[in-house]
């Protein structure tokens, strides 16, 4: 009897010495919807970009360098109050096991929100010509409405 007692003792000491570990996630990711079946009316926004840099910074162990880089642009833009961050620079330190980042950019905010004109057109265009969809004054116009197409 006195065994299982002292066992059970060294059980619930040892079991009380076990670190807890608490986590919080946060995200600043978006998932586009130009590839899937969803069918939506194109929706254009203006980009209010500040003229002052703002900081944000990050501290951890055991996770990637982009779930590091993830949480210090999470807090720039909430210091900022902003939407997204243009031309982000990241400074990252590596000690051990730790990451540091800190992230500097321009904080932007989203707004006047409407749906695609025939103003926007051209901009629109211009934007799918850098990223290759438009080929020359031909335009691929199922991959340009986000409309799946087969593969050749």
């Amino acid at each position: 009897m006195k065994i299982k007692f002292l066992l059970l003792l060294i059980v619930t000491s040892a079991s009380s010495c076990i670190p807890i570990y608490n986590s919080r996630t946060k995200t600043a990711a978006t998932r586009e919807i130009e590839n899937s079946t969803i069918v939506h009316r194109p929706v254009v926004a203006d980009l209010d970009v500040k003229d002052k840099k703002v900081t944000g910074n990050a501290g951890y162990s055991k996770q990637t360098l982009d779930y590091v880089k993830n949480m210090a642009i999470a807090d720039a833009l909430k210091n900022a109050d902003a939407d997204v961050l243009i031309e982000p620079q990241f400074d990252i330190e590596t000690t051990n096991e730790i990451i540091k980042v800190e992230v500097k950019g321009y904080p932007a905010t989203y707004k006047n929100f409407r749906n695609l004109e025939a103003k926007d057109s051209t901009w629109i265009m211009r934007a799918y010509q850098l990223r290759g969809v438009v080929r020359g004054n031909q335009t691929d116009k199922k991959e340009f409405y986000g409309i799946p197409t087969k593969s050749k």
